[in-house]
């Protein structure tokens, strides 16, 4: 019997990889405005 805790993680880590994936664009744009800012 596969462990569900094992499970449930492993989807869970795939979800955050995702999540971080779409929302590195978003941070990079807004350091981009800092930096500009900062200027």
């Amino acid at each position: 019997m596969r462990s569900p805790i094992k499970n449930i993680l492993s989807k869970q880590s795939m979800l955050t990889r995702s999540a971080t994936k779409s929302l590195e664009p978003l941070f990079s744009r807004i350091k981009l405005i800092d930096f500009l800012d900062s200027e």
